[in-house]
């Protein structure tokens, strides 16, 4: 793992492990004043999982079904509305500035976590940017090395500490 100041950088996270990062995330999520989540990746790279683990975090017991084809699906928790857009199949960069899209995009009460952001122009500065890589492209299987980065990175770095990444088993 390294980090600095603008950078959170795991190698060869195995699935379990991206799992349990879910759910430490949730947990800052629950601490935090994070509005919007980004999470960049490669077709099939995790990016969906890693939403399932967070929101499993955050109390909500329903299905999550991965918004590929609706773009957006809702979840209420009690502590705020949940939003899980994927702009993978959106033709304009400009569209999600539609009113739906737009208004959970920029209503600080929400929790949005939206997959596919460079699909889209002009988003605002996301609270934090996930993106999910291949430690080895050669299998698709295999561990992922995650990077964090965004506006409240050094606030998630001082939550998840050292003591919280230790925990994880990196091959």
């Amino acid at each position: 793992m390294e980090t600095s100041e603008n950078l959170i950088y795991i190698k060869s996270l195995n699935y379990e492990n991206m799992m349990d990062l879910g759910k430490i995330l949730s947990q800052f999520i629950l601490h935090s004043k994070v509005h919007l989540i980004y999470l960049k990746g490669d077709l099939g790279s995790g990016k969906t999982s890693l939403v399932r683990s967070i929101l499993h975090g955050l109390g909500i017991c329903e299905t999550i079904s991965s918004p590929s084809f609706s773009i957006i699906e809702m979840y209420d928790s009690c502590e705020k509305n949940i939003i899980h857009i994927d702009l993978f199949r959106i033709h304009s960069p400009y569209a999600w500035r539609t009113e739906e899209i737009r208004n959970c995009i920029e209503n600080d009460k929400n929790l949005t976590l939206l997959e596919w952001p460079e699909k889209a122009r002009l988003l605002p500065n996301p609270s934090l940017l996930i993106e999910l890589l291949w430690s080895n492209e050669s299998d698709p299987h295999g561990p992922r090395d995650i990077k964090i980065s965004g506006i409240e990175i050094s606030k998630l770095y001082r939550f998840i500490n050292t003591k919280y990444l230790k925990k994880f088993k990196y091959e």
